[in-house]
């Protein structure tokens, strides 16, 4: 599904971006406390999902994550879709 690495910061990436901008999404997730890692591969990307502070940072940061996910984007991309269970 995709071919690099900017195309999953403009998907993933803009996908949590909208959620944590949400006013009703956003502020559950913000509540949780908690900041994700996600380690994708094929094609490799980072991002990372900092859930209090409302921010999405795509590629690498020195925010630490209290969470990590390590899958293939596409993988991830289905997972947060809906359609791959774990």
């Amino acid at each position: 599904m995709f071919s690099n690495e900017q195309e999953v910061y403009d998907t993933i990436g803009a996908m949590f971006t909208d959620a944590v901008a949400s006013d009703d999404v956003g502020t559950q997730l913000a509540e949780s406390g908690v900041i994700l890692l996600l380690e994708l591969t094929q094609p490799d990307a980072v991002l990372t999902v900092d859930m209090p502070g409302r921010k999405v940072h795509c590629g690498a940061t020195d925010v630490e994550s209290t969470m990590r996910l390590r899958a293939t984007s596409d993988v991830a991309h289905n997972f947060w879709m809906g359609n791959v269970n774990v």
